[in-house]
């Protein structure tokens, strides 16, 4: 039995500008999560045999001294452990620059480091008594092809295990600085597992032979990319082949979360402010989006105020979204000698006559539903 650990994507060192004098604080932290994964992978019950670090471990080609000696460490865990490890450049680290880490520190650096330009056979290891070929090329601007309609991929027909893997897009050309890669021609090569990198959403595409992956990337860079949370695991036992989606819940420390809250439901800023504290996660990158018709004025930087005292984020933005109708606006309308000046007058006077706090909130909400079905504005 064989068990792979495929990741990619983790862009170690990168730093979210718009927080400031915190930046360093929050990279810091991220970065941690590879230490994490290494814990995760030399853990005798969790049984791994071969790491696949699939392009972009870090974020620039340049990462600081500190973070790529850190990663070294960490991949010496897994060599003294008796894991394989196989890396391989991405288009964010790209081994094409001279002062590339790659280049740098590519005769210290554990496992396996790949640096053909070219689709070419590795390696072949062997792992629990069955041969395991690896398949793979780094990216070099000016000499690795880049067109699909060109491409070929090698495979040396010995028995065992045939597991390629490539940092590019599958039957995608991004343009500048990523490697596309033609689906029809991995599937003709006969490959039984692509392990793929670069595009941050995890997902899986059978091929003519073999299925090709993208674990996707495990910590976000934003709310755009917010991470998916969770480790690919791969299991290669005789002729089978099982692939898991292992939640990691080191990955929740340094999430992105997005909050849309519809302002409607809420008639004061108290409630509103309860609701939201209540939705924000601890130490997390959260970004509140107000929607819907407000029943008072908003105020975003109020609000944000009174969440940063409240909740325990690490970072808070709000975007308001909304529209409201200020009381004075509805008592100019209300007297007007029109359908809309009728509709108001005649809600208004039910308000007043409503005691009970439930019912108040159903003839706002009303008010203000009807005022957008007769398409008033502002």
């Amino acid at each position: 039995m064989l068990k792979i650990l495929h990741l990619a994507d983790l862009h170690l060192g990168w730093e979210p500008g718009f927080l400031g004098s915190r930046t360093p604080e929050w990279r810091e932290k991220r970065d941690q999560v590879f230490s994490a994964v290494v814990e995760y992978a030399v853990q005798s019950e969790n049984n791994i045999n071969l790491v696949l670090l699939v392009g972009d471990l870090f974020d620039n080609h340049t990462p600081h001294l500190e973070l790529g000696n850190e990663v070294i460490r960490q991949l010496q865990r897994l060599v003294k452990r008796g894991i394989h490890v196989i890396t391989v450049p991405g288009n964010h680290d790209e081994i094409t620059y001279p002062d590339s880490i790659y280049r740098q520190r590519a005769r210290d650096w554990p496992g396996i480091l790949v640096q053909n330009p070219h689709p070419a056979h590795i390696v072949t290891l062997e792992i629990n008594g069955v041969p395991c070929h690896i398949y793979a090329l780094a990216y070099i601007g000016g000499l690795t092809p880049t067109r699909l309609e060109r491409q070929e991929f090698p495979h040396n027909g010995e028995p065992g295990w045939h597991i390629a893997a490539f940092h590019g897009s599958l039957d995608w050309d991004a343009g500048d600085r990523s490697l596309p890669l033609s689906g029809e021609a991995l599937g003709k090569a006969g490959y039984d597992y692509i392990a793929l990198g670069h595009i941050h959403k995890p997902g899986q595409y059978p091929l003519a032979r073999g299925v090709a992956v993208y674990p996707g990337n495990l910590v976000g860079k934003g709310w755009h990319d917010p991470g998916c949370g969770q480790l690919t695991v791969v299991t290669l036992h005789q002729s089978q082949m099982q692939i898991e989606n292992v939640p990691f819940p080191y990955s929740a420390n340094c999430s992105f979360e997005v909050i849309e809250m519809d302002v409607g439901s809420y008639f004061t800023l108290e409630e509103l402010l309860n609701a939201l504290a209540a939705r924000v996660s601890r130490e997390a990158m959260v970004s509140i989006r107000l929607v819907g018709t407000a029943n008072f004025l908003i105020d975003a930087e109020v609000i944000r105020e009174s969440l940063a005292y409240s909740a325990s984020a690490f970072y808070l933005e709000v975007l308001d979204f909304s529209e409201v109708y200020p009381a004075e606006l509805l008592d100019t309308w209300a007297r007007e000698n029109t359908l809309r000046g009728y509709y108001i007058r005649q809600m208004q006077e039910r308000l007043t006559a409503v005691k009970d706090e439930k019912e108040q909130r159903l003839v706002r909400r009303a008010l203000i539903q009807g005022l957008k079905a007769l398409g008033s504005e502002f």
